[in-house]
């Protein structure tokens, strides 16, 4: 429960850095949109899953998907199919060691990496995978909404 506590600690500090009142559900979840992306948060099994949907998995030719598993290897973020809506969702793994500095800087670096794969699949341009440009958003100044689910 112990752990469960730290993320509440983390959410509750990103909403007052993004002067927003957002927390936790009693099921351990909350969404939030970063101009219009999606970014779901959910504690499961002493583990903050953040997780956000890039895609519809069915439409996807297979070298869009060779290129999308290409541009995650080694990284911090994983691809994954979500069994209830068919989407392939980016995905980040939060530990309650975490800190809320070290937390910011990887969901700002989460949420930039969402926008330049959403890009990558609408254009089906992945030559440029060496992400030379990784962008410092402030995470304040991406946000446009949250919800509790």
């Amino acid at each position: 429960m112990e752990n469960k506590h730290n993320f509440d600690y983390l959410i509750e500090r990103l909403s007052l850095r993004l002067n927003l009142n957002f927390s936790l559900s009693a099921e351990g979840t909350c969404r939030l949109f970063f101009d219009g992306d999606e970014v779901n948060f959910e504690v499961n099994n002493e583990v903050l899953y953040i997780y956000a949907p890039l895609c519809d998995s069915k439409s996807l030719e297979d070298k869009t998907c060779i290129n999308l598993l290409k541009e995650n290897h080694l990284g911090d973020n994983f691809l994954s199919i979500s069994p209830q809506t068919m989407e392939v969702c980016l995905n980040l793994v939060i530990t309650s060691s975490e800190d809320y500095d070290r937390f910011e800087q990887s969901l700002s670096q989460f949420v930039d990496k969402l926008r330049r794969i959403k890009i990558k699949i609408e254009t089906n341009d992945f030559e440029d995978s060496q992400e030379s440009e990784q962008r410092a958003y402030s995470l304040s100044d991406l946000m446009s909404h949250a919800i509790s689910v």
